[in-house]
């Protein structure tokens, strides 16, 4: 599959403020024609208030999508969760994919009784839809990571035993493979592709995979990033740095045993630092949302803690110890019996390394980080410069695959 990766770009400029303009401009045209008060009516008994003429600028907006509010007379409320037009948007089709993958996780943990929106999908709206209603969750978005709240002690244990019930209701659901939840033709949910807009083909499926194995799923990736790193006459200009410390985490991965294993699957959030858990005062969380990337993965990286818990500066200075908070939701998921998924946050880092390695430029720090992991071993003094001359002297100036 020709693969072509939309790939992180950490250089990348923001937009002009006129662009902005532009874009919200064209955003409310949109949205006020959409007639999202009749397309609410078909599902829901209810008459709906009147939304009158949408204001772009009021809405809660993510990178991806914006959300406007739908309030009925019964007192419902549901929120029409809308892909954006953006100048950095997939195409239609595959932003189609990845709402419908959305949809389908979302379904699937709903029925599994865990506190996700139901979810109320558009009919006959003439077209493809690019939106869907949800129901409106109550609850204050927790910070990006939970300790940017200033929480008492006793609050943020509050939080982090609520959080540790939910995601054991998550573990109670578990599926073959590794990739992205889509409905099969008797309407259960089964592992396709995984969706990633870093790993993204112009051609169907679109996505790499579905995997068996973790190391079949990060060589797949691995491979993938080489590809776009080399042009026909070798590595791309300003590119050596990547091209060589992917192929050092490519040998990394064959050299992993746990990777190779072939395990049930669970639902994993791919956008776990902290805001996407919504919680009273009471600190109980009362939904988790945004779950567009979520995939399936095997047991010891679904239920790593999530980077919410993680000790931020430590974490990006090169530490592998784990945070306070991380230890702590280790010990709720042991009070609640499950100490599986305890010592899934006590053997966590490795797939909090690897997601901050993978598909990025090299970071020398969070490297040497994942090699002392595995290897219990001081990485080698230096400056990135001399580290990929290392790796250059070892694989040479091409690569045969």
């Amino acid at each position: 599959m020709p693969v072509l990766i939309l790939m992180r770009d950490d250089t990348k400029s923001a937009l002009t403020a006129e662009a902005e303009a532009n874009e919200l401009a064209s955003l409310e045209i949109e949205l006020n024609a959409m007639d999202l008060e009749a397309q609410a009516a078909k599902l829901h008994p209810g008459k709906t208030k009147p939304l009158g003429r949408i204001d772009a600028r009021s809405l809660a907006m993510g990178g991806m999508n914006v959300h406007v509010p739908i309030d009925f007379e019964d007192g419902t409320k549901w929120l029409a969760r809308i892909r954006q037009k953006r100048f950095d948007s997939p195409p239609p089709a595959i932003s189609r994919t990845i709402m419908e993958r959305e949809i389908c996780t979302m379904q699937a943990l709903k029925r599994a009784g865990v506190a996700v929106p139901a979810v109320r999908v558009p009919q006959d709206t003439g077209s493809p839809a690019n939106f869907f209603f949800l129901d409106f969750t109550q609850g204050r978005m927790c910070g990006a990571p939970f300790t940017s709240d200033y929480l008492t002690p006793e609050q943020m244990r509050a939080r982090i035993t609520s959080y540790a019930k939910t995601s054991a209701q998550i573990a109670n659901v578990s599926f073959t493979g590794i990739g992205s939840l889509q409905p099969s033709k008797d309407g259960e949910p089964t592992v396709g592709p995984l969706i990633s807009l870093d790993f993204c083909s112009s051609a169907y499926p679109h996505f790499l995979g579905p995997f068996r194995t973790n190391r079949e799923r990060y060589t797949a990736l691995i491979d993938a990033t080489l590809d776009q790193l080399r042009d026909g006459e070798g590595i791309r200009k300003g590119s050596e740095g990547m091209y060589y410390t992917h192929l050092w985490l490519r040998d990394l991965v064959q050299g992993i045993e746990e990777l190779d294993r072939e395990e049930p699957t669970y639902i994993k959030h791919a956008d776990d630092k902290g805001d996407q858990v919504l919680v009273n005062d009471e600190q109980e969380v009362m939904g988790i949302i945004d779950w567009e990337w979520a995939y399936t993965a095997p047991k010891a990286e679904a239920f790593a803690a999530p980077l919410a818990l993680v000790n931020i500066d430590a974490f990006f200075s090169g530490s592998n110890d784990p945070s306070d908070e991380e230890t702590q939701l280790a010990h709720a998921y042991d009070a609640l019996g499950r100490v599986d998924l305890g010592d899934c946050v006590r053997g966590g880092k490795l797939y909090q390394r690897l997601d901050q390695c993978l598909g990025r430029q090299p970071d020398l720090v969070m490297l040497q980080a994942l090699g002392e992991l595995l290897s219990g071993k001081k990485g080698h003094e230096g400056d990135l410069k001399e580290w990929v001359g290392r790796l250059k002297a070892r694989y040479g100036t091409g690569w045969a695959g």
